[in-house]
């Protein structure tokens, strides 16, 4: 079975102080998540705008994501049965995803994009999920392979 998805996120706030970008605590912050609906193959909260951190004397320390107010993902999956009777299926996946301010742009070479293969079982304990996810276009930062380990609905 194909299930295509895709999510579009956009919050602002009323105050001008901020130029509209929501509070940190309530942006985008795609990336990495056991099952559809996010982009596998990037560890969590790691895709969206980044900022340079410098410290007092205007140095260098790192690299830090900031999220956006915005964001558009992306998500394609196949499922296929592997023992019916156990409730053991099969999925091979496709995700995009972004997180973006909102005076940016959404572009799909934007994008950052991932492949991978999984698996989804309906236990007596619940839904779980395991994929195993690899960037197609990856940052310098980036892992080569993300292995992840979900449960809960949906699955």
């Amino acid at each position: 079975m194909f299930s295509p998805g895709v999510t579009y996120g956009i919050g602002t706030t009323l105050s001008k102080g901020l130029g509209g970008e929501l509070p940190l605590y309530e942006r985008f912050f795609p990336g990495g998540v056991g099952g559809s609906g996010d982009v596998r193959g990037y560890q969590l909260y790691s895709l969206g705008p980044e900022v340079l951190v410098l410290n007092q004397s205007g140095v260098p320390l790192q690299i830090e994501n900031i999220g956006g107010s915005k964001e558009l993902i992306l998500n394609g999956e196949i499922t296929f049965p592997i023992l019916s009777g156990l409730g053991i299926r099969g999925v091979i996946f496709a995700d995009a995803g972004q997180a973006y301010r909102l005076g940016d742009s959404i572009t799909l070479s934007s994008l950052q994009a991932a492949y991978g293969v999984g698996i989804r079982w309906r236990s007596p304990f619940g839904p779980l999920a395991v994929d195993v996810a690899r960037p197609i276009n990856p940052r310098p930062q980036d892992q080569s392979n993300v292995f992840e380990i979900g449960g809960g609905a949906p699955l």
